[in-house]
Parts: C-alpha cells; sequence; structure tokens
C-alpha cells in the first residue's frame, strides 16, 4: 500500500505557499508530530503561483463542493489525492509531457538524487525528505556511481 508514503501539501496557518516556505503535514507517518518545511526558490514560487491560479479556478468550478483543506496540490472538490488517484494523474501529466511513465516515488527519488549531485548535504536533503533521522536518507538515496567516486578520487590527489 503505498498511501503510507504519500506527503500531502498544506498551506500552515500563518504561512502560505506564495511566502517563502511550505509547511507539510504528513497525512499518514511513524512519527505523526513531524512537521517540516520547505524553503522555496523564486522559481518554485512562480510555479506554485501557477498552480494556486489553477486551483481558484477548480474551486470555482466546484462550487458549494468544495473542501477547504489548505491544500496546495488536490482533487477538483479540493480533497487530498488518494494513492492511485494521484499515479492516474502523474501518468497523465507524464504522457501529455511525452516522458515515461514513472511513480510518485521515483519523483521523490529523481529530488534527493539531483539534490546529493549538486552538492547539498545529506542532513539537509534528509530534512527536506521528511525522514525522522539521516541513516534512512543515506540508505535510500546515496548511492555511489562511477562519476561520484572520480570527483572524490580526485580532491585525494592533492594529498598523494
Amino acid at each position: 500500500n503505498q498511501r503510507h508514503h504519500d506527503d500531502f501539501f498544506r498551506h500552515s496557518p500563518k504561512q502560505t505557499a506564495l511566502r517563502r516556505e511550505i509547511h507539510i503535514f504528513p497525512q499518514i507517518k511513524k512519527e505523526p508530530n513531524l512537521k517540516f518545511f520547505i524553503p522555496l526558490t523564486p522559481k518554485l514560487k512562480d510555479i506554485l503561483s501557477i498552480q494556486y491560479q489553477h486551483q481558484q479556478n477548480t474551486r470555482l468550478l466546484a462550487g458549494n463542493n468544495w473542501h477547504s483543506l489548505g491544500l496546495v496540490f488536490s482533487t477538483d472538490i479540493g480533497t487530498p489525492y488518494e494513492g492511485r488517484r494521484l499515479t492516474r494523474v502523474l501518468h497523465q501529466v507524464l504522457k501529455q509531457a511525452g516522458i515515461d511513465q514513472l511513480g510518485v516515488h521515483a519523483l521523490r527519488h529523481t529530488f534527493a538524487t539531483r539534490a546529493l549531485e549538486s552538492g547539498m548535504d545529506i542532513r539537509t536533503l534528509s530534512e527536506l525528505m521528511g525522514h525522522a533521522n539521516i541513516s534512512l536518507t543515506l540508505q535510500l538515496y546515496a548511492h555511489s556511481n562511477v562519476e561520484t567516486k572520480q570527483n572524490a578520487m580526485h580532491c585525494m590527489e592533492k594529498y598523494l
């Protein structure tokens, strides 16, 4: 069951997604009180502004059927996406973009992999991924590849 892994983005009562950060309240976690935030870059802020406008239009169409839960990404009536529905929507979007089908966790994995490749430290990545400790992040995402090994060895060359 994939549902226990899905995080739903919610506006914090004191912050909105269009400000500096997104607060994330995992619906189902081993640690239900775990809350974390993702600082927003200007580009991410622009993308979320587009999503916000889309959601406002969807909200108007839903009328009285809209559930005001403060979600950034939601169904056509404002409720959270459940696992299978989220996967179907993702597959539709990927197909429209001409991208091979991937699962939701492939996107998480890609984010984590690219973050490490771009030099993000493991502690920061662990917090952004919502992991309770960095050992899980290391186990899941800290893969060594040939390029990483070559770069590491080049760093050591000055000591030879």
